[in-house]
């Protein structure tokens, strides 16, 4: 994240890291609450994303969605957004036509 262009903004929301991610581990790591969510869902996964826990949480949560559309973005990992903003926008785009 350092050598990101992005680092001076992302370091100034830093601090408040630790309180997400100690929020994000109270929080019981099965996906089966989002059973229940009835609108369709677009999932981007970035094909470079590691494998865990990337690519485990987005398969699992994949499974326990009832409307999912899965779209895997070649070529880029998590950052995809950052990375390919065109392709991003361009798959949401898609979704939301159909």
């Amino acid at each position: 994240m350092r050598a990101s262009k992005a680092w001076p903004r992302l370091r100034t929301l830093a601090s408040g890291w630790t309180r997400e991610l100690q929020a994000m581990d109270t929080l019981d790591p099965s996906v089966d609450r989002y059973a229940s969510i009835a609108c369709p869902v677009l999932m981007l996964v970035g094909a470079l994303s590691p494998e865990h826990p990337m690519q485990d949480a987005s398969r699992a949560l994949a499974e326990a969605l009832p409307d999912v559309r899965v779209e895997t973005i070649p070529g880029h990992g998590h950052m995809a957004m950052r990375d390919a903003p065109e392709f991003v926008a361009h798959l949401i785009a898609g979704f939301l036509d159909d």
